[in-house]
């Protein structure tokens, strides 16, 4: 219980300083490294999205998608 009360006032301690959560900071700071993966090399879009730590090329690219409007595949 002390643990989970301990992770709750973390998050809010997070969400208030940086203004996400730290799921959404970890997505937005993911997806802004794989931008400059895609301008910068010629990796596969499965090898971008494995080296930013996404599980997966079809998640990497819906996530994607929602958060820009567009595939990493039209981005790159």
């Amino acid at each position: 219980m002390i643990k989970t009360f301990f992770a709750v006032k973390c998050c809010k301690l997070f969400r208030s300083y940086i203004n996400q959560t730290p799921n959404a900071y970890l997505i937005s700071y993911r997806l802004n490294q794989s931008i400059k993966l895609l301008c910068n090399t010629d990796k596969s879009i499965s090898d971008i999205a494995f080296d930013v730590g996404f599980h997966g090329a079809s998640y990497y690219s819906e996530t994607f998608r929602k958060w820009f409007g567009i595939s990493p595949t039209k981005y790159k």
